[in-house]
């Protein structure tokens, strides 16, 4: 999929979204890996097409993937700290349940964590997040 300004209003992107995007980016097309990376776009419209673009078991991956840097990245106390223990466990047991209910409530937890982490953490995890996706892409 090639992201330009007609592919935003066909998406129905918000009047900012598409504003910003002609101001710094003009007619340009890009596919959506690069569209990721593009710089003044704010994350949250990034997180938007994501939504919309990005295949769910490419999302899934990204998802386990970004938790998976995490979890190296920071010690384990940091997580007992912000009281995702629950979360961790759930993502720990049931990500590869046979049983659907669990898989996807395991992975609604570790969406949970990657967006809190990245809430706490912002500027450092939107940018490497980003860039671990467009690597799935």
């Amino acid at each position: 999929m090639m992201i330009n300004l007609e592919k935003l209003k066909e998406l129905k992107a918000c009047n900012s979204g598409v504003v910003n995007f002609a101001k710094y980016h003009g007619n340009l097309s890009f596919d959506i890996a690069d569209a990721l990376l593009l710089p003044n776009v704010p994350y949250s419209d990034k997180k938007w097409l994501i939504s919309l673009a990005v295949p769910k078991e490419t999302y899934k991956t990204w998802i386990t993937g970004v938790l998976s840097v995490m979890r190296d990245t920071y010690p384990t106390t940091f997580f007992d700290q912000i009281e995702l223990r629950g979360c961790i466990n759930l993502v720990d047991n049931f990500t590869e349940s046979p049983f659907p209910e669990q898989a996807e409530a395991a992975f609604k937890a570790a969406e949970a964590i990657v967006e809190h982490v990245t809430t706490v953490d912002s500027a450092q995890w939107q940018s490497m997040n980003l860039f671990l996706l467009t690597s799935y892409l």
